[in-house]
């Protein structure tokens, strides 16, 4: 087992409620959910995240919001926004809220090795930072005072007894007790890997702090050899807490440790080990020997090996930005598109889509993408890819076309056959930089943006000014409106996508006509997003400081 890697997993605790309850602060303390959108159903889609203080009235992901509110009817749904070209959910405001974390990630500590597992966690490699604490200062004299338990306020040690109240007989476990035992212990033998846990723990107590500073947002962490481990022992205390777990306790925790629980083995490795030796738990699984599992899965035998002994080598790999961005749109069943109309139209809204974050991502990264691809879904997956000269949505849609309007094989004019079941456009191989006509595009966003950013701001600022002298009870009954109305589209295409969604009213795309008002939509999209963030960012620090 590698002793020397100090990896940490920070999780954000229910992180699109939290989204939603910084934006509307007298919902923090309530029961609040998020849903994603369904236009297959009128009554949305099911909770997308869901309050602790809502899941104590049984509330669950995946349910659909009537069912929640008869269990709680003091519950607000909160909705994903709109989409701004197509009938999808907008997930803007949840990756500029990630993007914050990150920030505070990246700037905490350049010894930091940062990578991003999802838009709300994170897997950090603390051992270049650590190992620097642990040479160049005399942690003894930190943590060894009367009061050094004050430093880790919400750590807890993993020792297989920090849980299961209802399998240990006479179970007790004393947070502060336990804490101070682990610390005696290391410094009274001097291991050296058990003070680079403490250490690490007292960083990752500092980093959490940093996160709720700058965000108003509480996370739960986890802190170990290796990310099974730290991802592992993340969930044991949440939310806002963290656990730290030392290898020798690993036996002890994997004991009670059910095996869908474990990084990787949720799936259809993890039920076919149960299902094949019989077993429900990490510690029945490190029975198993290396032969069985060879003959069994000879493919991952030496993997499932080691994980069941808590050896997971797979590094943390620096990685924030992401390899792809992609658009995509389910139409399962009897809503599968059958005439040349529905495909175009669904096929301009996901390019505009895709056009509005590829712009986004190139103010932000500064890069291109060279590469597109397009998936359609009928009878067969088909997939094509082609170079990405434009970020022009009328010359990207006449290069797809081209290509799409071949899937085609109906005989009748309008009619579409075999039936589009999903659509798919994805770019990536990002080159550093703006090149081409993708410069003069940011170019002419940014001259466009710059025009109307004082207009922007002056109505911003006229519209704080008339809030910030609105009654209370009124700011209360308009977020509440805000968060509860759902505007049904004209459009009745049903379906039931895979990610997030949101209804849309079609109505305002009709009105977009021409080109120059669509290619202004997209471009004035990501330059106003920036400007709002500003302006929003002032008001969170107004709320939280």
């Amino acid at each position: 087992m590698e002793k020397k890697r100090i990896i940490a997993l920070i999780d954000m605790d229910c992180f699109y409620v939290q989204v939603e309850q910084r934006l509307q602060p007298h919902l923090y303390g309530k029961p609040v959910a998020v849903v994603q959108h369904s236009s297959a159903n009128y009554r949305g889609g099911g909770l997308l995240a869901v309050s602790y203080e809502a899941r104590s009235f049984g509330i669950k992901r995946g349910m659909f919001g009537e069912q929640a509110k008869a269990l709680c009817p003091d519950l607000t749904l909160c909705y994903v926004p709109v989409g701004e070209h197509i009938d999808k959910a907008d997930i803007t405001r949840y990756r500029d809220a990630s993007a914050e974390v990150f920030k505070v990630l990246h700037e905490f500590d350049s010894r930091i090795v940062v990578e991003r597992a999802s838009v709300d966690e994170a897997y950090l490699d603390l051992s270049a930072l650590v190992q620097h604490i642990f040479e160049t200062t005399n942690p003894s004299v930190k943590y060894m005072e009367p009061n050094a338990v004050d430093l880790f306020p919400t750590t807890h040690v993993a020792d297989g007894a920090d849980l299961n109240e209802d399998k240990i007989p006479d179970w007790k476990y004393d947070r502060v007790e336990s804490l101070h035992s682990f610390i005696s212990e290391a410094y009274e033998t001097q291991d050296e890997y058990k003070l680079k846990l403490i250490i690490g723990a007292d960083v990752i107590e500092q980093i959490r702090s940093a996160i709720k500073k700058n965000t108003a947002f509480n996370c739960s962490a986890g802190i170990g050899s290796s990310k099974m481990i730290a991802k592992l022992v993340c969930s044991r205390h949440k939310p806002g807490q963290q656990t730290v777990v030392f290898n020798e306790a690993i036996p002890k925790v994997f004991e009670y440790t059910p095996i869908n629980e474990v990084r990787n083995l949720g799936g259809k490795l993890g039920r076919a080990l149960v299902e094949k030796f019989d077993v429900k738990t990490m510690g029945e699984l490190s029975q198993i020997s290396m032969s069985d599992l060879s003959e069994c899965f000879p493919a991952q035998a030496k993997w499932i090996y080691n994980i069941a002994r808590g050896i997971d080598e797979e590094k943390v790999t620096a990685r924030d930005k992401q390899s792809s961005v992609a658009v995509s749109k389910n139409f399962p069943g009897p809503n599968a598109l059958k005439t040349d109309g529905d495909v175009k139209f669904w096929l301009e809204g996901l390019i505009k889509e895709l056009v509005k974050r590829l712009i986004d991502d190139q103010i932000t990264n500064i890069r291109t993408a060279s590469t597109l691809h397009i998936g359609c879904t009928t009878n067969v997956h088909l997939t094509r890819s082609m170079q990405m000269k434009t970020y022009d949505p009328k010359a990207l849609f006449n290069s797809i076309w081209a290509t799409f309007r071949h899937i085609n094989k109906s005989k009748i004019p309008e009619t579409w056959d075999p039936s589009v079941k999903n659509i798919t456009l994805s770019a990536d191989r990002f080159r550093e930089g703006i090149d081409g006509r993708s410069k003069q595009i940011t170019e002419w966003v940014t001259t466009a943006i710059n025009r109307a950013v004082n207009s922007v701001t002056d109505a911003s600022t006229s519209a704080d000014t008339k809030n910030s002298a609105m009654p209370s009870e009124k700011v209360t009954k308009t977020s509440s409106q805000t968060s509860i109305n759902v505007h049904h589209s004209e459009r009745k295409v049903h379906e039931q996508d895979d990610d997030i969604q949101i209804i849309f009213d079609v109505r305002k795309e009709r009105k977009s006509t021409s080109t120059t008002t669509t290619t202004t939509s997209t471009a004035l999209h990501s330059k106003t997003i920036a400007k709002k963030r500003k302006k929003e960012k002032c008001q969170k620090n107004q709320v939280y400081q």
